[in-house]
């Protein structure tokens, strides 16, 4: 009896669990397992490192080739190519314009001081202006007694439409291409052919520390990284007649005495001359210009702060007051279509008023 007694709890023992293995069985049957898993996610900061890596062979030997072809193609993207695909897309001349208009409304941050509005110290005296004169032919001796009016139109090049626009008015003006325009030298030529005077419009820094170009010079450059870079931009126009330069901006540029100094060191060796365009009214290129016998003339009006052509025709004749005064007046535009508008009528007019149009050099000569 007692043995059966345990025999009994075994096989009871043996019973339970072989019934719970069939359980687990018959539910695996019916509910087959689904290989689905779900991980819990997990976050590791690393800190960040700053890591050199040595340049590959090509890049040391053609870096400088690298970045002009570089820039080249970044400024076709942003307008050469812009034109075409806007042409694929049918879309209107009127809205090609307002998209063209929000680079061009850059150049108004630093196009802000007149020289009109300026204190009598800082406007240019005529008996202080006088520089040796550049080689070049002088306007014929009928008009000097006329009042003399330059007007430089800057940022040619950027927009082959609104350069094209400009060009077109074919009246001796001064044309200034900025140094990144990629179908500069074709532009370059169609102006001469015109009978537009060329020169380079050479970005500066601005204190708002804009971009400006692929290369942009600025104050905490050292002299020969300064005196490089401009030298690239002038080769870049070798043999195309290019007299003088200009300032793009470069308020915070034209007030530093020691990199303007570079750049007059180079306009010197050049024999070019240096146009102020005056975007500030502590600017020392004057005093710099002279200091390295560099020829010098500075802005007078800025005409299209406002791209609308009765504001334009206002400093148009703000223009011809100022010529009238002192004998010459030197006015500054940007190839807006206002613009081009406003001074292909205006021009029309200077004969009957007594005023003459002329290159840049034609006032340098004649000063």
């Amino acid at each position: 009896m007692k043995y059966l007694n345990k025999g009994s709890v075994f096989i009871s023992v043996l019973l339970f669990l072989a019934l719970i293995e069939g359980s687990v069985l018959i539910y695996d049957l019916f509910h087959p397992f689904r290989n689905e898993f779900t991980l819990d996610s997990y976050t590791q900061e690393i800190a960040p490192r700053d890591t050199k890596v040595k340049p590959f062979l090509f890049e040391e030997k053609f870096a400088d080739q690298v970045d002009h072809i570089a820039a080249q193609y970044a400024q076709e993207m942003s307008d050469d190519l812009f034109h075409k695909i806007v042409g694929q897309l049918n879309v209107s001349p009127k809205q090609t314009e307002d998209n063209l208009s929000l680079f061009e409304d850059e150049i108004k941050e630093d196009d802000t001081i007149n020289a009109e509005d300026l204190p009598e110290n800082l406007l240019p005296p005529a008996d202080k202006e006088a520089h040796e004169p550049l080689n070049a032919p002088v306007n014929s001796t009928a008009n000097e007694n006329k009042p003399l009016i330059a007007v430089v139109i800057d940022d040619m090049g950027i927009s082959p439409a609104h350069t094209k626009a400009i060009i077109d008015i074919q009246k001796p003006m001064t044309a200034s291409f900025l140094t990144y325009d990629p179908a500069g030298r074709k532009q370059v030529q169609a102006a001469k052919d015109a009978g537009f005077e060329v020169m380079l419009h050479v970005p500066m820094m601005p204190h708002s520390r804009k971009f400006l170009a692929p290369i942009t010079l600025a104050p905490e450059m050292s002299k020969e990284q300064i005196q490089t870079e401009l030298k690239k931009m002038i080769a870049r126009y070798e043999g195309m007649g290019m007299r003088g330069i200009n300032n793009h901006m470069g308020s915070l540029f034209t007030e530093t005495p020691e990199a303007m100094s570079a750049v007059m060191e180079i306009l010197q060796q050049k024999e070019m001359f240096f146009l102020d365009s005056l975007t500030t009214g502590k600017s020392v290129g004057r005093r710099t210009a002279r200091q390295y016998g560099v020829a010098f003339l500075s802005r007078d009006v800025f005409l299209d702060n406002e791209n609308n052509y009765d504001y334009i025709m206002g400093q148009l004749h703000q223009t011809e007051k100022i010529a009238a005064k002192k004998g010459y007046a030197v006015a500054i535009g940007h190839p807006h279509d206002q613009t081009a508008k406003a001074l292909k009528d205006w021009v029309e007019t200077l004969e009957e008023k007594g005023f003459v149009l002329v290159h840049i050099s034609d006032l340098i000569n004649k000063k």
